[in-house]
């Protein structure tokens, strides 16, 4: 016997979407305390004070896009899958930057974010924004 519901049964969040949101809040720390770092250090005369700031302040707003992109994945909107996909391709190529410059580090980022658009678009990720 089945029971006419007005409305679907939610599904859970799957756990690859669970993680890739894990990763979007370390990425959005991440970027806060390097900006909050640069713009709280980048005082002084010097030439560099000016560009550091400058590099600070978009790190700090770069971390708003990504919490405001790690919160609307539980929303399940079905935009927010082609929002995570650009927001992670950015920062790919903000880490293959980061590599061409000598950071090492952006290895990290860049698999992170690699990690996060496999999450949103496999199989159980395109079913969770499409339900």
């Amino acid at each position: 016997m089945t029971i006419n519901q007005p409305y679907p049964t939610p599904m859970s969040m799957p756990r690859s979407l669970k993680m890739a949101i894990a990763g979007l809040v370390f990425q959005a720390l991440a970027n806060g305390l390097v900006g909050l770092l640069l713009v709280g250090t980048a005082g002084g005369e010097d030439d560099t004070a000016g560009p550091l700031k400058v590099i600070g302040v978009v790190a700090l707003l770069w971390t708003a896009v990504l919490a405001v992109t790690a919160a609307l994945v539980g929303r399940r909107f079905r935009w927010v899958r082609t929002a995570v996909t650009v927001v992670e391709a950015l920062t790919i190529l903000s880490g293959l930057v980061a590599l061409l410059n000598g950071s090492v580090p952006g290895i990290l980022g860049i698999a992170i974010a690699i990690g996060i658009i496999r999450a949103a678009n496999s199989a159980e990720g395109k079913s969770w924004f499409t339900a």
